[in-house]
């Protein structure tokens, strides 16, 4: 410990500087300053590039998305997957990637054009939901149950299954697609 004019301070790491810069960047988007935000959006800009933790990572895009969603940025294509080895796995197949965004899309065959087109980070969604007031999140939990949807269950349904398709439907008309990343 070193004392600094009297007071004892501890001298942080190069990372756990990044970490506490990350966060109170996280806080600042909560602010009113508008002389902060925009100093708290270039590190989060900077921060989102670098962290691996996915929990993590949605909180920064939450944060960049209330100060200005036009800066969220955009998601990298995924490198194609290396070759399969040939034969059996062996030992434990790798954890599953915690999902991070749902991809919808409706797609007019007629018109050959997207008629939605959206990817939503799953942590996005989350706070969609827990920002919700008790009646509203009741009105819409009966509504989905209506269509034999459990509303409470969805996000531990997405966690539990990964990324994948979680939907497709294909008419005449159009092809409609959920997949989770």
């Amino acid at each position: 410990m070193i004392s600094h004019r009297g007071l004892p301070c501890n001298i942080a790491s190069e990372r756990e500087r990044e970490v506490l810069n990350d966060w109170a960047a996280i806080r600042a988007a909560d602010s009113g300053d508008a002389a902060l935000r925009p100093r708290a959006l270039a590190t989060l800009k900077k921060a989102y590039v670098t962290q691996t933790e996915p929990e993590i990572k949605n909180e920064i895009l939450i944060a960049i998305l209330k100060i200005d969603p036009k800066q969220v940025p955009q998601a990298a294509a995924a490198p194609p997957p290396p070759p399969a080895a040939p034969g059996p796995p062996r030992g434990k197949p790798p954890a599953a990637r915690q999902p991070t965004l749902i991809k919808m899309t409706v797609y007019n065959k007629i018109e050959k054009r997207y008629d939605l087109k959206i990817n939503l980070p799953v942590a996005f969604a989350r706070m969609l939901v827990d920002s919700l007031d008790e009646e509203d999140l009741k009105d819409i939990s009966r509504e989905a149950e209506k269509k034999g949807i459990d509303l409470d269950d969805i996000f531990q349904a997405i966690e539990k299954n990964g990324a994948g398709k979680l939907l497709e439907v294909d008419s005449e008309d159009s092809h409609i697609e959920i997949v989770i990343e």
